[in-house]
């Protein structure tokens, strides 16, 4: 059966569906937590009390589906506005704001739950693992990485899959503005990589990692030099001898030494004698 557009399907705790609206499949999480804090107010509990319910109602029933699906910023201020009227027992206007009840209590404040700050940590923990390059790398990292090959800004003429490897790891760029039509969950990861500042910046590269960076599109190029990326040259290094990375070039450029060279100038062996 093949649902309709606009009607989310369940799949592994997520909402999937073509053209369904995000705020829709957070109605039921909301709708549940105001019953559960309508409850808990009941009881009259101290701010120690409604902070730990906060913590264990809001963030328990929120963090998995802000995982895999991504909480609205209008969820998050809807939430957020719960947390503070359940700290007062009031709906009305808080003697104090919310961002003072989320300091730590050496500051003045209640450590109440602060949503903001917990969702960017979720984001941030996606974008880490999709920067895991190892046995261990989810397969959806692998997924976001054919879309946003997909939505390489023209400018970039990143022409194939052999050119553009990963855009943590290359100079291209791609558009991740509101208009932009690259994939919502994927656009909020390369965001909040930007709004942090993530990017390639090894104190001192070893060997291996030089070797295993991809040679087009290099993120660190020589000053001055003109890269040649999609030169008849480059391309010839790509399709016939399989160039993807400083190394692979770096092998081809330098063959091995046979057994009878020395490091003398005279040395005779095939190597140096056509050097």
């Amino acid at each position: 059966m093949i649902a309709p557009d606009g009607h989310a399907v369940r799949a592994l705790g997520a909402f999937v569906g073509n053209k369904i609206k995000n705020v829709s499949v957070w109605t039921p999480i909301v709708e549940r937590i105001d019953r559960l804090l309508a409850q808990w107010s009941k009881s009259k509990p101290t701010q120690i009390g409604q902070r730990l319910i906060i913590s264990m109602v809001v963030g328990g029933l929120t963090q998995y589906l802000t995982r895999v699906q991504g909480m609205p910023p209008e969820v998050e201020k809807e939430l957020t506005q719960k947390i503070s009227h359940f700290m007062w027992d009031s709906p009305s206007t808080p003697p104090v704001n919310v961002e003072t009840l989320q300091l730590p209590a050496s500051q003045g404040g209640k450590k109440a739950l602060n949503l903001q700050a917990r969702n960017q940590a979720i984001k941030l923990m996606k974008c880490r693992r999709y920067l895991s390059f190892g046995p261990q790398r989810p397969l959806w990292a692998y997924v976001a990485d054919i879309l946003v090959r997909r939505k390489i800004n023209k400018n970039n003429i990143a022409e194939s899959q052999l050119t553009a490897a990963n855009i943590f790891l290359q100079s291209w760029t791609v558009n991740t503005r509101k208009s932009s039509s690259l994939s919502e969950p994927v656009k909020k990861m390369l965001a909040t990589a930007k709004k942090f500042g993530i990017s390639l910046a090894p104190m001192q590269a070893s060997p291996e990692l030089a070797r295993s960076m991809p040679i087009w599109y290099h993120a660190s190029p020589k000053p001055g030099v003109r890269q040649r990326n999609n030169s008849k040259w480059a391309k010839c290094q790509r399709i016939n001898h399989n160039i993807k990375t400083v190394g692979d070039m770096l092998d081809y450029v330098s063959p091995p030494l046979p057994i009878q060279h020395s490091h003398r100038k005279n040395c005779r062996c095939n190597v140096c004698h056509k050097a």
